[in-house]
Parts: C-alpha cells; sequence; structure tokens
C-alpha cells in the first residue's frame, strides 16, 4: 500500500489520481512539520519558526494563515484544521510513511529476537523500501526538521543493521558480501557495517579478506579518530584469528520440499469454486475484461489480481464464479475459494483462511505454523511454483486480504468486495454497475419464462426499474413470479410500486435485498449510520455536499468525508453528472428506501424534521445569496419568515463567480425542495424560494419549471394566509405568462398582485410589478398605457432608490414611446436608463438599452449609427449570459446589416437569433426573426422561402394577437406575395396591416400607402 504522504526521501504526496505538486519551498516546510508530528497540534510560533528561523516578517502569521489556506485546497481530505492552539494534519492508519517504517520496524525487530530470522528479513526489507532517499530531502531545514530527520536516519541504520544480521542469520552471507563493500566504502569508520562484512567474509571462507579488512579498519580510525576499535570488532578479530567456530553460519533449518505429498503421491488439486449459476445473464464486458486481465500477465509479470467491486446486490460474486469457472483450464494445479465473509457480522480473520487453505493444498493441520507471518509465507511457498486461481469473496479489507495472496507467477487472484481495495498492489479494479434495462429484461425472463415477458414488456421493464437494475432484486422478483405462474408480471410491478412495501416484497427464502443492506449497514460506524439515515430525509435527485452539511448539520469539509465513507461503503454512489471538482450524490431506490426505514425506525420524529429543515432552509439561504447576482432585472419581490440556513465551509464568494451555474446544477434539488416543504406545511418556504427562483428561471427560459414550481407555491401562500407571499406568486405568474406571449393572461395575474400590494401600501413591489403592466400594454399595442404604467413604476423605484428597477422601467417608457413615433424623447430615456444600468455593472440590463436606442436609430434612418448599438447590445449581451437578449440583439442587427445591402453579413445573425429565441421559447422573437430572415429570402431572390417563412411568421404573431408585430410581418408577407406574382394577396396583406396600424396610432402608415397605391 503506497502511503498517502512520504518524507522518506522527497516530500510526496498521493492524490489517488496521481501525485499532488506543491512547487512551494515554504508550503512543504509547513506541511513536513505537520507531518514530523504525525498528527499532532503545531503551535503557531513553532510553525513560523520553523519557515522562517532566521528573521520572520512582521506579517509571519497572516502569511502563515495564507499558506495553510493553500494546502487546504491541494491536500486530499482537507488538509490542515485549527485546533485549540495550533494546527493539526489528520490522517488515517497507514497513510505516513514513518508511520509504517516503524510498525515495519518494530515488527521485524520483534521477530529477528523472537529467533524468527526470515519473517524479520521481510519486513525489515519492507521498511528499507521505504526510503526514496534522504527523509525530507526537498526540504528547507529548520531545527525541528532538522531534528527529525537525524532521528529517522539513525533509526534507517539501525533496520539496516537488522536485517544485515536477519541475512545473515539466514545464511545468506554471499548475496551480503557486494552490499556490505559498498556501504562499507560510503562509511569508513563505521565499526557495525565492518563487523558485519568481515563477518561475512569469514563465512565465505575467505578468511584473509576478512582480516585485511580489520586491518583497514584500525588504520582508518586511528589516522581519522585518533582510537582503537571497539571492544566487539576485537573481540571479531580475535575470533577470526582462531578460527573460532561460534563464527559458522547456522545449519539451515527443514526443507520445505513443495510439490510431492507424502509417499511421492501428486498434491491435492482443489477444486473448490461454488457451482455456477445456470440462470446467469449479461456482464460479458466487465466479464471478458477480467479474464483477459487474469490470464494475460507476461513470463516475468507478478501474479495477477482482479477486483470486483460494487454496490449491495449487484452481482459480484455471481459474475466472479462465472469467470472463475471459464479459466478452470488456465489453472490446471486448482482453483481456491474463500468466503472472507464480509457481509457477515464477524468476518473471517485472515489466520483462520490461511489455515484452510493450506488445508485444501494437502498441508497437515497439525505441521502449520502457529505464527501468523509463517503461515502466509507458507502458503507462498506451496503456491510458488503452482498455477493456482485464488478467489476471495467478500472481502472487507486489504489487511484481511493481503495475507493470503500468492507469490508464484503461475497464479492469479479474483477478489470481490463492496469497498475499494486501493492497497492491493498493480490490482486492476472493475466497478460492476446495475444491469440496463435491456439485461436486467433478460434475466428476467430467464427466470419467469420469455413468453410471460413478451406478453408484458412494458411491466417487465418496469420491473427492472423499480429494482434499480440490480440482479439480487431481480432474482427474486422472477422467483416469485415463477413460483406464481397465473399472476401476471404487472401483478408483481403494482406491488413494487409501493415504496412502503417493496423491501418486504423483495424477499424469497432466505435472500431478501433488505438483509444485503443490512449487512452493509451493520458494518458502517455509528456517524455513518446517522449519516445514512438522515441523508435520506430530503426527497431530491442527488446531493451536493453542501446540502448534506446541513442536513447533518455540520460543516462542509466533514459532511465531503462522510459522503465519501458512504461511497465507500457501496451505500452511495456518484451521480452520472458529477464533476471532479463538485461533485455530486446519489441514493439507488431501493438503498434510499432502505435509509428511510432505518431513520422512521431509529430517529425520533425531531431529528428527521430537523434535518429536513436544515435542508429546505439552506436551500433558501444560498439561493437568495447568489439570485441578485444572475443577470437580469426581474427582482424578487416580498420575504417570508422562513428561516435563512447558513452552511458552515461553504465558499459563497467562490460560487458568486458564476451564480448560474450553481442554480443549474441545483435545479432539481430546489424544484423538490419547493413542493416538499409546501407539503410539510412550510409554507412560507414554499413560496419565498419559488419566487427567488424567477430571475434564473426567465434566464435560462425553463418555463415548464416556472410554472409548476409557482403552482404549488400559489396553493402554499394561501394555505398559509400570507397575502404579500400570494402576490409575489401572482407577480411571478404574470411574468411567465408575458415571457410566454400569453399577454391577456398576464394581465389577470398583474392586477391582482397589484392590487394586492397596494392594500400592503408596498410601493417598491408595486412598482415592479407595474413594469410588467407595462410590458404587457406594449405587447397588446397600448402603448400609452404602457407609458403610463412604466412612468409610475420609474418615479417609485426612483423614490427608492432602485437604480437597477428604475432603469429597467425607464426601458419600458422608452420602447412605448418609440412606439408612439416620439422618438427624440424614447432616446433620452434609453440613455437615462443606460447611465444607470452602468452605475449598478448591469450587462443585461445595459444590451437592452443598447438595442432600444439601436432601432430609435433605425427608425431615424442612421443605419450606421444603429449598427454601432446594436453590435455594443450583442457584446454585451453575451458577456451577462442572457441568451434570450443576446438572440433579439442578434435580429436587430442582422435587420440593420440587411437594410444596407449586406446579406451576406445578415444571415448569420438572422439564423443565431431564430436559433436563440426559439431555445428560449420565446415566440415573440421567434415570429421577429422569421421575418428578418423572409426579407433576407427575398434580397437574395428566393421569394418562394420568404413565403414560407412569412407564413409561420403570420401564424405565430396572430396567436400572440401582439397588432405591431403583426402588421410589420404581414407588410413583408405582402411584399413576398407580390414577388410570387400574387398581387390580390399581397394588397390584402397590406390593407390588414394598414388597418391595424390605424386602429392602434401605430407608426409606418405612408409605406403601406405608397405600396397600395
Amino acid at each position: 500500500m503506497r502511503p498517502l504522504y512520504r518524507v522518506l526521501g522527497p516530500l510526496a504526496v498521493d492524490g489517488g489520481d496521481g501525485p499532488v505538486a506543491i512547487p512551494a519551498a515554504k508550503h512543504r516546510v509547513v506541511l513536513a512539520v505537520l507531518l514530523a508530528r504525525a498528527g499532532q497540534v503545531v503551535s503557531g510560533d513553532r510553525l513560523i519558526a520553523e519557515v522562517w528561523p532566521d528573521d520572520p516578517p512582521r506579517t509571519a502569521r497572516n502569511v502563515l494563515q495564507g499558506y495553510v489556506s493553500h494546502l487546504r485546497r491541494l491536500l486530499p481530505g482537507g488538509g490542515p484544521n485549527w485546533e485549540g492552539f495550533g494546527y493539526r494534519l489528520a490522517f488515517g492508519e497507514g497513510q505516513l510513511d514513518t508511520e509504517l517504517f516503524e510498525t515495519l520496524r518494530a515488527d521485524g525487530e520483534r521477530a529477528l529476537a523472537d529467533g524468527r530470522p526470515g519473517p524479520a528479513r521481510d519486513l525489515l526489507t519492507a521498511a528499507l523500501g521505504l526510503w526514496r532517499g534522504p527523509a525530507f530531502a526537498d526540504v528547507p531545514g529548520g531545527p525541528l526538521i532538522d531534528a527529525e530527520a537525524a532521528r529517522l536516519t539513525g533509526q534507517r541504520d539501525a533496520v539496516l543493521s537488522a536485517r544485515v544480521d536477519a541475512d545473515l542469520a539466514l545464511g545468506l552471507h554471499l548475496r551480503l558480501i557486494p552490499e556490505l563493500e559498498e556501504l562499507t566504502a560510503l562509511h569508513p569508520l563505521d565499526e557495525g557495517l565492518h563487523r558485519h562484512l568481515i563477518l561475512a567474509l569469514y563465512r565465505g571462507g575467505r578468511v584473509a579478506d576478512a582480516l585485511e579488512r580489520y586491518g583497514r579498519l584500525r588504520a582508518a580510525l586511528r589516522d581519522g579518530l585518533g582510537i582503537e576499535p571497539g571492544e566487539r570488532m576485537r573481540s571479531l578479530h580475535r575470533a577470526v584469528l582462531h578460527r573460532d567456530p561460534a563464527l559458522d553460519a547456522p545449519a539451515p533449518g527443514p526443507r520445505l520440499i513443495v510439490g510431492k505429498g507424502e509417499r511421492g503421491t501428486p498434491p491435492p488439486r482443489p477444486a473448490q469454486l461454488p457451482p455456477d449459476l445456470a440462470g446467469f445473464v449479461g456482464r460479458e464486458e466487465p466479464g471478458d475484461r477480467v479474464a483477459a486481465h487474469l490470464t494475460g500477465r507476461g513470463p516475468d509479470a507478478p501474479a495477477p489480481i482482479a477486483v470486483i467491486t460494487g454496490d449491495p446486490g449487484v452481482g459480484k460474486s455471481a459474475l466472479a464464479v462465472r469467470v472463475a469457472h471459464r479459466l478452470r483450464e488456465e489453472f490446471p494445479d486448482g482453483q481456491l475459494y474463500v468466503d472472507l465473509g464480509a457481509t457477515e457480522t464477524m468476518p473471517m480473520n485472515p489466520a483462520e483462511v490461511l489455515t484452510q487453505m493450506l488445508g485444501a493444498l494437502g498441508v497437515d493441520p497439525r505441521t502449520v505454523p502457529a505464527g501468523f507471518a509463517e503461515r502466509s509465507a507458507l502458503l507462498r511457498s506451496y503456491l510458488a511454483d503452482r498455477s493456482v486461481l485464488v478467489l476471495l469473496d467478500n472481502a472487507m479489507s486489504e489487511t484481511q486480504v493481503r495475507p493470503l495472496l500468492p507469490g508464484g507467477r503461475g497464479c492469479a487472484v479474483l477478489i470481490t468486495t463492496r469497498r475499494s481495495l486501493p492497497g492491493i498492489g498493480a490490482a486492476v479494479t472493475t466497478r460492476l454497475r446495475p444491469m440496463d434495462t435491456g439485461e436486467a429484461v433478460r434475466l428476467l425472463a430467464r427466470g419467469v419464462g420469455a413468453e410471460r415477458v413478451r406478453a408484458e414488456p412494458e411491466q417487465a421493464e418496469r420491473i427492472a426499474a423499480l429494482c434499480d437494475g440490480m440482479p439480487l432484486a431481480l432474482g427474486i422478483a422472477a422467483a416469485r413470479l415463477a413460483a406464481r405462474p397465473h399472476r401476471g408480471i404487472g401483478w408483481f410491478a403494482d406491488r413494487l410500486a409501493d415504496e412502503r412495501r417493496r423491501l418486504d416484497e423483495l424477499v424469497i427464502g432466505d435472500r431478501a435485498v433488505r438483509s444485503s443492506l443490512d449487512l452493509s449497514y451493520g458494518a458502517l460506524d455509528g456517524a455513518d449510520r446517522t449519516a445514512l439515515r438522515l441523508l435520506g430525509v430530503p426527497d431530491v435527485p442527488d446531493l451536493a455536499p453542501w446540502l448534506a452539511a446541513a442536513v447533518l448539520d455540520t460543516d462542509l469539509a466533514e459532511a465531503e468525508e462522510q459522503l465519501e465513507r458512504l461511497v465507500e461503503a457501496r451505500l452511495l454512489d456518484l451521480a452520472p453528472h458529477w464533476r471532479a471538482d463538485a461533485p455530486r450524490y446519489r441514493f439507488h431506490h431501493l438503498v434510499r428506501i432502505f435509509a428511510r426505514e432505518k431513520a422512521e425506525r431509529e430517529e425520533s420524529i425531531e431529528a428527521l424534521a430537523g434535518a429536513a429543515e436544515r435542508a429546505w432552509s439552506a436551500c433558501l439561504g444560498v439561493a437568495e445569496q447568489l439570485e441578485p447576482l444572475l443577470p437580469g432585472w426581474l427582482a424578487k419581490l416580498g420575504r417570508g419568515g422562513a428561516p435563512r440556513g447558513r452552511v458552515r465551509g461553504l465558499p459563497v464568494a467562490d460560487l458568486a463567480a458564476d451564480p448560474a451555474a450553481w442554480f443549474d446544477a441545483e435545479r432539481e434539488t430546489l424544484i423538490a425542495v419547493v413542493r416538499q416543504s409546501a407539503d410539510g406545511g412550510h409554507f412560507d418556504l414554499a413560496w419565498d424560494l419559488a419566487t427567488t427562483l424567477v430571475r434564473y428561471f426567465e434566464l435560462r427560459g425553463l418555463l415548464t419549471d416556472w410554472e409548476r414550481v409557482h403552482r404549488v407555491a400559489l396553493v402554499a401562500a394561501h394555505r398559509g394566509g400570507h397575502r404579500a407571499g400570494v402576490a409575489c406568486v401572482l407577480r411571478g405568474l404574470g411574468e411567465l405568462e408575458l415571457r410566454r406571449d400569453r399577454y391577456r393572461n398576464a394581465q389577470h395575474y398583474l392586477t391582482e398582485a397589484l392590487e394586492i400590494f397596494r392594500s400592503l401600501s408596498d410601493a417598491s413591489a408595486e412598482a415592479e410589478v407595474l413594469r410588467a403592466v407595462s410590458a404587457a400594454h406594449w405587447y397588446a399595442g397600448r402603448f400609452e398605457d404602457s407609458a403610463r404604467a412604466a412612468r409610475r413604476a420609474g418615479a417609485l423605484l426612483h423614490r427608492a432608490g432602485d437604480l437597477t428597477g428604475s432603469a429597467a422601467s425607464f426601458c419600458g417608457l422608452a420602447s412605448a414611446l418609440r412606439m408612439l413615433g416620439r422618438l427624440d424623447a424614447a432616446a433620452v430615456w434609453y440613455r437615462r436608463a443606460l447611465t444607470r444600468f452602468e452605475k449598478t455593472g448591469e450587462q443585461a440590463g445595459q444590451a437592452t438599452a443598447w438595442a432600444g436606442l439601436g432601432l430609435v436609430h433605425a427608425a431615424e434612418g442612421r443605419a450606421g449609427a444603429a449598427e454601432d448599438a446594436y453590435t455594443r447590445a450583442l457584446a454585451l449581451a453575451g458577456k451577462s449570459g442572457h441568451r434570450l437578449f443576446e438572440a433579439y440583439a442578434r435580429c436587430y442587427l442582422g435587420e440593420c446589416l440587411l437594410s444596407v445591402g449586406r446579406a451576406d453579413e445578415a444571415a448569420p445573425e438572422l439564423a443565431a437569433a431564430l436559433e436563440g429565441a426559439r431555445g428560449a421559447g420565446d415566440r415573440f422573437g421567434e415570429a421577429l426573426s422569421l421575418r428578418a430572415l423572409g426579407e433576407l429570402d427575398l434580397a437574395r431572390g428566393r421569394p418562394d422561402e420568404a413565403a414560407a417563412r412569412l407564413a409561420d411568421a403570420t401564424g405565430i404573431a396572430r396567436r400572440l394577437e401582439t397588432p405591431a408585430l403583426l402588421a410589420r410581418v404581414l407588410v413583408s408577407d405582402g411584399d413576398a406575395r407580390l414577388r410570387l406574382g400574387d398581387r390580390e394577396a399581397a394588397r390584402d396583406a397590406w390593407r390588414e396591416a394598414r388597418d391595424l396600424r390605424a386602429r392602434f396610432d401605430l407608426p409606418g402608415r405612408a409605406e403601406i400607402t405608397r405600396r397600395l397605391g
């Protein structure tokens, strides 16, 4: 197992996906000191003394905090934490190479003292193998680091000496001589190394060389230090001179003969695999991958190891057994199988497993060594020259598995586990996922019969979905249906559809989904069991760590740790759209049902209610902080009495850099919370959160979500008796109907909201609704009414000091004046709006104002000024991220380019405008773009295509009941009809356009009169 942190050489951190680079020297010093104190709290003063040993700056403490913050972002698990008076870096057992070194050293020295040189040599060699160079090699040394490096170097020398003692005890003196000659050349005054070398030379029959080495050492000590060799060295010299028998190599121990049983009979050939499943279905690709790895070893490669991991009930053991049976001929010396019992309350002790495996290989139980390490070594010896497949089923941990691994190159190991086993050498891991629908239905058909599945294919797919594609659940469902041939598949699907009974239904004999999940649940510690229960409370499609922190009432870092532990236990999974920098988690449905069952049985009503309320209030709190930062000016109105939760450790400032991305990620969660809070009687929170989402829904064009949420919120506000809440939701519905181009509906909702806000004397809210009322009048062709409403809204918002709201109202007023032909006044109000939008930095608003000025310039016949304004509008809309505003700017720019004969430049702008309008579901913008594209077709001499586009635009404009738009489209449609030779149809279109402009006092009647003659 490679440790997470390594200091026995250059400082190194393993990030899981590769090394974590820490290039800054002072950052390495901070990390090194924390590692040198191995999980202890290190004071700030001590860290400052190490980072700046000579002259710390006055701002050292602040700079140190910055270094620690940087490490927190880099290091796995969150890095150092402040505890009491200093910083501590927490890590798990075996994750620091010095701790692993100490353990191996102590075990090796104990084995040597107990007279077990073989295991001692293995342990001490492993300890030395952790060293990659001098300790803390690339860390600028302060007093603490220098002292720790010196201590570790001394321990390394002691381990090396002990390993040489073990080699000599094993009779490996000839192998030692070259190594010791190299070491003594590097350390010419080290008596211990010379003592070992002289003994090895003596035992190798090189007495003269041994005596010559003593003479060279004696001379070096006298010349360099003015001293004689010590008593132990002099005693060894005398023993060599007298050929003392005590110096001879120890007699070899009993010889292990592998490959023969008693009296020369062949050794047993174990065949322990469980029976292959007759009804096995699917899994061809992962099965082939595992089989190829187990048989694809090279001649000098170590025994291949394959690990199959996955959720409870996903079919790990079944696949492993299937693959093992496929490969039986590849391993002629047998197949060992052990169920390690990770799914039992008490997993098997590896010492007992070793006894079983040795017995299967023909070892007399009476001769099995008592020591654990000796048993493991004996297993490796027995398998060294044999070709055996070892299947270790239901493994719990690396510690349980590692002693059972063979060393022979002809062997292979297949492991199944619910957990990941990253410490198992070069193992290749295959994560088994739930079956897809096709595989799941095939498995069901294998159990109940293909004819029954063909008779009810949709019901079979229902069962596949209700069973989460889990083979265990599907197998139980198939068995229950097979036992009831008179029942239809739909009957059982209906029984499974009730979540309260689903786990009760998935039981047959001794097989039960609940039991399988219970075993994984029981293996968790208390905190993680609590986390599993509470995380099942919010009914959301997936969980972000911040929401889990709210549910669990902890900080973000701890929540992330708990989520990862549940993933490790295969009770939680990463959501399909997770990103490395923003992971999301989800329950499979069966696990969620199980978690809720446990919550209902083991948690109090108060605890469950608290978890839900913390989740809901955190959603409202974070959304409300980020909502004002979204592009657009649909400001939220009103504020209910629901609590605003805060998540400890959530970097809201980082989220503020791209608030729309946060809403995109949490969209389904926030929608679900509106529904759940309303269902749970938290009416204020439901309408409050719903109205917080309006600006986001408008930005992304999520009109269906907008309506769905507001319908729920309206009922909640009424049930809660909150009149302001009712008005806020009505205003949201009015804005939605405007966005959908349903102006009469919009007028209805907005009028009702306006009456409530006026009765509550809420002038700001009244002004925002008036601004929307102005837009409704505009689309309906009532431009004087539109101007009055916008003027009133602007005055109210100006008095309230609302720059953005008043600027939006000024744009509405300018737009109405423009349609009334008052171009100079319209330009004044657009510029006033632009000034205010620039002060607030509202880019979408600036885009709107510039687009409006462009329309004024175009009406004045100033194409160059119009093009410049539209270009500015397009750039600002693009920066704001408001795609609908960008579509309108492109449409206006395309029209302008077309008006001056630049059709080729206009074409891509108009095509993009149409795509943007359709993508946002904006029918007005779609009709406007279609009209312009029709004009483009006419300019290019394609009247047929123009007529088709303009017919579509006319249909949309009629359905929208927008006279200004319809009149404009009809003029273009008449032009297309004329080009096609249908003069009467053209005149009909022009006459209708003329009548509309006369009725609504619209400008542009002169151009129609010219066409009609």
